[in-house]
């Protein structure tokens, strides 16, 4: 975590971008009200080849600058879009996927980068896992992006007309503002209320936007394990794998071979989503045929016939009443993405020295001890926490409300439990319900041209 405050402290928000520039970098989202130049980000998705999604505000006052809107619509790389939207937006959030984020008051803007005393905070990839806020920031984005539209031609033409315009009338604007201030200053509701709308739950239009897409993926889900079951499955997959399982491997392994290998996982997905828009049932039996011919190498049978079904055992409400380093440390392993995460994580979480290192076996279990000696802002262990997630019905019916609470209520959060490993172990104590998700099948979905999946 860094204090990004220009001349206030000598870390300049320019320098960000240099430091963003690690081969982890998968993607540049922004989400900035005004946007005047943005070279060095350009120059680092170019040279990256990496997806850069900025979401601007278009103005009167010709925001976003016309170099900026011209680059994005004519002549970048396909997987660089600007949306736009107007009136009531003033985020600054920069996120340089798999490294980290910025947080603060800088605009895209010289001011911003340079001569402004700016405030901001920088937290790397690991902070943000460890404290949540890459599930707010998707939801961030996921709320923003339903109120912007794609930029076009017509936007060019619109800034153009509009330049044309704003020298001969900004004068005559601001002398008429000036004069309409100091005749209604006595009016009551000089400033705009922030948020009108009754909230039943806290999380507002974040929390809604998680649990409107959590639905929607789950719908998808529950199609696939649909199919799953009326095609032909490879010799070595043992017939009583629950089909939600099965199609879970399916697209794993589809997703293993054909995105995650090619190092550019990001970009290709971007490019089979371009693919496969219009024609995903053609690309989901491709995909089921693709994994006929997969063989039983590389752990595929046992974490398609094995794993599964000693995780739904230890996820059982009695089994997690006595949980316990053991029981725990199986739990993580068997899950993907907490046992990519136990990898990931710092070893000064786990009190390692900054050069020890370790198996992923044994990571597994010193993230097991972690968790257990952990609590909630109140009180409540990683037992308790996995019992509401995966079997709080009665407490809260909707399970990506759950999910919600466990990663974003302080009184339900573990630091480094997130949606992605809760998704998994749902889908693993219930696959009946809930088909294991991930961020993985999220991407994969993408990939497969389904729309409205948040990766």
């Amino acid at each position: 975590m860094k204090l990004i405050g220009n001349a206030l402290n000598g870390e300049f928000f320019k320098n960000l971008v240099l430091a963003a520039d690690r081969p982890a970098l998968e993607h540049i989202r922004l989400a900035v009200a005004y946007v005047r130049q943005m070279d060095d980000i350009f120059a680092l998705a170019k040279s990256r080849e990496i997806p850069l999604t900025l979401y601007a505000l278009m103005d009167g006052d010709c925001f976003p600058a016309l170099p900026v809107l011209k680059r994005f619509v004519q002549g970048s790389p396909i997987s660089w879009r600007l949306f736009l939207t107007a009136n009531f937006y003033h985020p600054k959030i920069y996120w340089f996927q798999g490294v980290g984020a910025y947080i603060g008051s800088a605009n895209l803007t010289d001011n911003g980068w340079n001569r402004n005393l700016e405030c901001g905070m920088w937290l790397d990839e690991d902070e943000l896992e460890a404290t949540g806020m890459v599930d707010e920031l998707r939801a961030m984005f996921a709320v923003i992006g339903e109120r912007c539209v794609p930029a076009s031609t017509e936007h060019i033409a619109i800034i153009e007309r509009l330049a044309d315009a704003r020298a001969e009338l900004r004068a005559a604007k601001r002398a008429f503002d000036d004069e309409a201030r100091d005749a209604l200053r006595n009016l009551p509701g000089q400033a705009a209320p922030i948020d009108v709308t009754k909230r039943d739950r806290p999380g507002g239009a974040a929390r809604k936007a998680f649990v409107a897409e959590w639905h929607q993926t789950l719908t998808l889900l529950r199609k696939l394990t649909e199919q799953v079951q009326q095609v032909d499955w490879p010799d070595w997959v043992e017939p009583d794998v629950h089909p939600a399982i099965a199609q879970d491997q399916a697209t794993e392994y589809w997703y293993q071979q054909n995105i995650r290998r090619t190092g550019q996982s990001a970009a290709e997905v971007e490019r089979l989503h371009r693919a496969n828009t219009g024609r995903t049932e053609q690309a989901v039996q491709e995909m089921f045929r693709f994994w006929l011919e997969a063989d039983a190498g590389e752990g595929w049978a046992e974490w398609t016939n094995n794993t599964p079904r000693r995780l739904r055992g230890l996820l059982s409400r009695e089994e997690l009443s006595k949980l316990d380093v053991e029981r725990l440390t199986a739990i993580l392993w068997g899950g993907h993405a907490s046992r990519e995460h136990a990898r990931q994580i710092r070893n000064s979480d786990l009190g390692l020295a900054n050069n020890e290192h370790h198996s992923k076996a044994e990571r597994c279990e010193l993230y097991a001890h972690y968790l257990l000696s952990r609590e909630t802002a109140d009180g409540k262990r990683v037992a308790q926490v996995l019992d509401y997630v995966l079997w709080g019905d009665e407490q809260s019916p909707d399970c990506a409300d759950r999910i919600w609470d466990a990663t974003r209520d302080p009184k339900w959060r573990l630091p480094h439990l997130g949606v992605n490993i809760l998704g998994e172990l749902v889908g693993y104590a219930r696959p009946d319900e809930f088909p294991p998700r991930n961020n993985r099948v999220s991407r994969c979905l993408l990939a497969l041209g389904f729309e409205g999946v948040s990766s």
